[in-house]
């Protein structure tokens, strides 16, 4: 399904899919709202410094995608769509590198390393192909690859081997993040002014305002997730 985007003027200032904007700014938000958050924390551990940094690169690509994804890009033009991507896979990475430190409490080293090397490999594989292409469903598809392939199975793990209460937290982040790709993938609108981008990018507000909760009260021993 297509759809027309929305366009308004402000004081002379145009702005392109003003909702779609908004609603990423949101997200940026909520993003540095949970960065300030964990540093307020102050916990010690790979999975607390993963989970902080992941918070503020995703801050900064939604504003960035926010700015010049949407509301300017017909001022810059699609190469500065690249920037917000580029970091926001970088802020998928470090999502990644959170679960993966959570999860190496109960692993050996050899199953560390593994899953180590997959999430630098993926990230590199991802970003190149998204640098040739300047297509973003790299992205998505980067996306969809840490929550379903690394991050799912590993909080499935954790959960299996000591039913930590937190990951209820984890798994509504994940449900959240899959209805949220659905409204995307298939265009699905439910008004113009408030179209699959906009559901989309509210979604995204809900599952890291969820995610923080859920990082902060994780069983975490950061000696044994180094």
């Amino acid at each position: 399904m297509s759809y027309e985007k929305l366009i308004v003027e402000i004081g002379g200032i145009i702005i392109y899919e003003p909702m779609a904007s908004l609603t990423d700014l949101f997200v940026s938000a909520a993003a540095f709202y949970a960065f300030y958050i964990m540093l307020r924390q102050n916990r010690n551990g790979l999975m607390y410094f993963h989970f902080k940094y992941h918070f503020l690169t995703m801050a900064i690509a939604t504003l960035f995608g926010g700015l010049f994804g949407h509301a300017f890009l017909y001022a810059v033009g699609i190469a500065w769509k690249l920037p917000g991507w580029l970091i926001s896979m970088i802020s998928i990475s470090l999502l990644e590198r959170a679960f993966i430190a959570y999860t190496v409490q109960h692993v050996n080293s050899r199953a560390k390393k593994i899953i180590k090397s997959i999430n630098n490999l993926e990230l590199l594989f991802f970003m190149g192909i998204t640098i040739y292409t300047l297509d973003f469903k790299y992205v998505e598809w980067h996306s969809g690859f840490g929550l379903l392939a690394e991050i799912l199975p590993l909080q499935l793990y954790m959960w299996y081997k000591t039913r930590d209460k937190a990951s209820v937290y984890v798994f509504t982040m994940i449900g959240l993040s899959i209805i949220s790709a659905l409204f995307f993938m298939f265009e699905i609108i439910i008004h113009p002014w408030f179209n699959h981008l906009a559901v989309s990018h509210t979604l995204m507000t809900i599952g890291v305002l969820v995610l923080v909760k859920g990082a902060l009260r994780l069983q975490y021993n950061a000696d044994a997730g180094k």
